[in-house]
């Protein structure tokens, strides 16, 4: 990413483009032992990923007729069914000439070379529904004889979100490489591998790409809060490139990324949820079964709660033991509970980094002499809370 903005110097780049690209290696590296998208070049394997993924966060965010009135389900009647699974099919086309390649790889070698997570699901034994959407703390919550083991690839999991397990209770490590798990015996069709990474890639890409179009959107529009990210980079970082162990030395950026998803969540209403049993709150009866919204993007400027709850300040999360991990309930951008975003490990190692990245090596600027004031803010709703209006700046190395 770094090296791309370096060639464009001085040329108008789509930030949600270049940051895109560069979290989806991230987790194509992490799972893949590979680069799936070029920057600014031919992609070879991942031609159009973006629109897929814009594709499919808007088809699963759309209004549905059939949600209302199931007896029109069948008819789609407005063609959401047909289009999703246009771009699923789509989606896992690409993953055939990975998974091939990989095999072809590991049938000619005793062992193949990468250990990652392809591997690892090409070793291990799956039965297809336990496979079929890759959803973990779910997935151990309904089967506890589920055996657990280390294998040596990144962070993907929150064991704080399975922690109720009774085969997890023991181990509550955070940096808990990932884990193996080990079904009936049953080997792992090619046609879960690819529903699987197709989950990884589409919740993890879209969410943290958009934290930090808008992380970057606040600190250009607030140039004294964008120099103190600066300073603190130069003295903790000076010239080397940030690394995941810079990161505790970095509150300010920190505090940065957290303001940013209290005004700007990537899931303004997280995922549906569904009431198991009635119950009452605030004097509202909310009946077994119902559907569940909860709006964290109102809970984050609540002026209740926050002072200046529509201002960007970094500095209210300082000395404070806000966190991100559903203890507070003024602040839930991932949501709480056993249901909470099972990447939230992945998002805290991220989105800080490319953030750092993109702040360290580059000054920034609007194109058209655009006064930062008047950066359009405007929100855009879809699975995740976008931008309207994408944001475009102009890279400049710094010296």
């Amino acid at each position: 990413m770094v090296q791309f903005l370096r060639r464009v110097e001085g040329e108008v780049v789509k930030i949600k483009g270049v940051v895109f690209a560069s979290v989806f290696n991230t987790l194509s590296n992490a799972l893949m032992s590979r680069d799936f998208m070029g920057l600014g070049e031919e992609e070879s394997l991942g031609g159009g990923v973006e629109g897929l993924v814009r594709g499919i966060m808007e088809v699963a965010s759309a209004p549905n007729l059939s949600d209302f009135y199931p007896v029109l389900g069948r008819l789609d009647l407005q063609g959401l069914r047909k289009r999703s699974e246009d771009l699923v099919a789509r989606f896992f086309a690409m993953w055939e000439t990975v998974i091939e390649e990989r095999r072809r790889e590991r049938a000619g070698s005793s062992a193949s070379s990468h250990q990652d997570f392809l591997d690892s699901l090409l070793d291990d034994a799956f039965s297809n529904d336990q496979i079929n959407q890759f959803c973990l703390p779910d997935f151990i919550q309904r089967n506890e004889r589920t055996a657990v083991e280390r294998v040596k690839i990144p962070v993907l999991v929150d064991l704080e979100a399975a922690v109720e397990s009774e085969c997890l209770a023991n181990d509550k490590t955070q940096t808990f490489d990932h884990l193996r798990i080990l079904a009936n015996g049953t080997i792992l069709g090619e046609s879960n591998i690819k529903i699987d990474e197709h989950e990884l890639f589409t919740a993890g890409t879209d969410t943290s790409t958009t934290i930090v179009e808008w992380a970057m959107a606040e600190l250009v529009k607030n140039p004294e809060s964008m120099g103190k990210v600066r300073q603190e980079l130069a003295t903790e970082v000076d010239q080397s490139f940030p690394k995941e162990s810079h990161l505790p030395q970095l509150p300010y950026l920190q505090a940065c990324v957290r303001e940013a998803l209290r005004l700007h969540p990537p899931a303004p209403f997280l995922l549906p949820h569904r009431a198991l049993a009635s119950c009452e709150v605030m004097n509202y009866t909310i009946p077994v079964d119902a559907q569940v919204l909860v709006n964290v993007w109102a809970l984050g400027r609540d002026p209740t709660f926050w002072e200046d709850p529509l201002q960007f300040k970094p500095e209210r999360f300082l000395d404070s033991t806000l966190d991100y991990k559903g203890n507070d309930y003024g602040f839930l951008p991932f949501g709480a509970g056993r249901r909470i975003c099972p990447g939230i490990p992945m998002a805290a190692k991220v989105v800080p980094l490319v953030l750092a990245s993109l702040v360290h090596f580059f000054d920034w600027s609007l194109p058209g002499e655009i006064d930062p004031n008047g950066l359009d803010m405007s929100e855009k709703f879809a699975v995740t809370l976008q931008k309207e209006q994408p944001l475009l700046l102009i890279p400049k190395v710094r010296k």
